[in-house]
């Protein structure tokens, strides 16, 4: 579902509706609050410029750090499987839910949901984290 805003400010505005965890303000609902603000201002006494500009300059500053934090998360995730596809035909360990031990050569990398798995010689799919040894 969309949701379009207009304001004076904003005409044209539209915000993506998700099913995410709304017990922080992301900017978008900081972006609401501030027209709801402007719109419901009593027109004798407007909202004074300065603080105006500073919310601006405080919306532009968490938009930009929420960029850059996406883009290293990227960044990071992109990084943890260039070092997987490392292991790419050498013998990994891995200990099983029930404690047997298991040995393989890793054949390829995959990623899924942002889970990290090795595939074996062996057909065997290993998410990364029950790596316990590797070797040449």
């Amino acid at each position: 579902m969309t949701t379009v805003y207009n304001s004076l400010f904003y005409s044209g505005f539209t915000e993506q509706t998700t099913q995410e965890d709304k017990t922080t303000l992301d900017k978008n609902a900081f972006l609401k609050l501030m027209i709801t603000k402007l719109q419901n201002q009593d027109p004798l006494q407007p909202v004074d410029d300065e603080k105006m500009m500073t919310q601006m300059t405080q919306y532009s500053t968490v938009e930009q750090l929420t960029n850059i934090n996406q883009q290293l998360s990227s960044m990071l995730k992109f990084n943890q499987f260039l070092g997987l596809s490392s292991l790419i035909g050498k013998q990994i360990e891995w200990k099983t839910d029930d404690g047997t031990i298991n040995a393989a050569t890793v054949t390829s990398v995959q990623t899924q949901h942002d889970q990290y798995h090795v595939l074996t010689d062996t057909g065997e799919r290993i998410p990364a984290e029950q790596i316990t040894v590797i070797s040449g």
